[in-house]
């Protein structure tokens, strides 16, 4: 397993410690047992009883790991609909600060398609081709021998 990974499951089995002792029988011992299991022991984090937990200095995936557990067997239905919305809309707001930065054109709007389709028009013109007369037939022959001899 990685060392990073040992590191958020030592966080992780830190703050559970500090946590409410009634959310804390809510989470399945199995549960806790794994981040008890798989934590780096001699990782240097300590939860600072404190401080709230957002002014500690945790990882964002020990974050991650805590509102998982928070949400599959702490907090009430409506409280995950309200949470699962917020992750949501912060979804939505980094899409588009990353469709801004990169300036993603959207390719499936009808603008698009009707420039294309122009554009298609436009290679699918036949080529005008300039047919020689007779005389200008003869008249190319005949420098084509001159230029041999």
């Amino acid at each position: 397993m990685k060392i990073d990974k040992k590191n958020e499951y030592a966080e992780v089995a830190e703050i559970l410690q500090y946590i409410n002792k009634e959310d804390y029988k809510k989470i399945p011992q199995k549960e806790i047992d794994f981040f008890n299991n798989f934590k780096k022991n001699d990782f240097g984090f300590k939860y600072n009883s404190n401080k709230r937990i957002y002014e500690q200095e945790i990882s964002r995936n020990a974050y991650i790991i805590l509102l998982s557990l928070y949400m599959d067997y702490i907090f009430e239905t409506r409280i995950q609909n309200y949470i699962n919305d917020i992750l949501i809309l912060n979804e939505k707001q980094k899409e588009n600060e990353i469709n801004y930065k990169l300036k993603v054109k959207p390719i499936f709007l009808k603008e698009n398609i009707n420039l294309n389709e122009e554009h298609n028009k436009e290679k699918k013109e036949l080529i005008e081709v300039k047919r020689k007369n007779i005389f200008q037939k003869i008249i190319s022959i005949i420098k084509k021998l001159i230029k041999r001899n």
